[in-house]
């Protein structure tokens, strides 16, 4: 399974693109905030910035970043990776979800 994990705030945002091998590419593109911008914009910039790196499609893809406040924000996200990505999986929660998960995994904690 390929998986596609982002962390993303309004300056840049950090990929990780990994398979079931444990292959693993990392790389950085622009910023990407759904409260600064919209989905044709981050379309255009995700077409051309992040699709050419990768070396297969993603299987499932999460997206933890700023400004993903609730399901309306996150659609910001989801539907344009879904335009480049229409047979993944796609996720996209808030940068702090995203850090708690990076700290406690599936485990119960506080930070």
């Amino acid at each position: 399974m390929r998986i596609l994990i982002a962390d993303s705030g309004s300056t840049k945002t950090n990929w990780l693109f990994t398979d079931s091998s444990g292959e693993s590419q990392s790389f950085k593109t622009s910023g990407i905030n759904p409260f600064f911008r919209g989905s044709e914009d981050i379309y255009n910039e995700l077409k051309t910035e992040l699709a050419p790196k990768l070396a297969d499609q993603p299987h499932q893809i999460f997206f933890y970043g700023a400004g993903i406040i609730n399901q309306e924000r996150g659609d910001v996200l989801r539907v344009p990776l879904h335009r480049l990505f229409p047979d993944a999986n796609i996720e996209t929660h808030s940068d702090v979800l995203g850090a708690s998960r990076a700290l406690f995994g599936s485990q119960a904690g506080i930070a």
